[in-house]
């Protein structure tokens, strides 16, 4: 099975990388963040949201650097 629209990305939905980017951002400002960001998963201390489509696999997410910064 390949999907080709996995994300809610595809061009009819208008959601563009700076919209998705947005809905991050909003999120970390809400008081559900918590829960919402131990829903995502963890890979080298990042967690991210993944989506496809067309066959191309993309991540937006959070991350913290070694000296803190976000």
């Amino acid at each position: 099975m390949d999907i080709i629209d996995g994300s809610g990305l595809s061009p009819q939905n208008n959601v563009t990388t700076r919209a998705m980017n947005q809905i991050m951002q909003y999120a970390l400002k809400r008081p559900w963040f918590p829960e919402f960001q131990k829903s995502l998963p963890t890979y080298n201390d990042m967690t991210m949201k993944s989506g496809t489509i067309g066959g191309t696999l993309g991540y937006t997410g959070y991350h913290t650097a070694k000296d803190g910064k976000k």
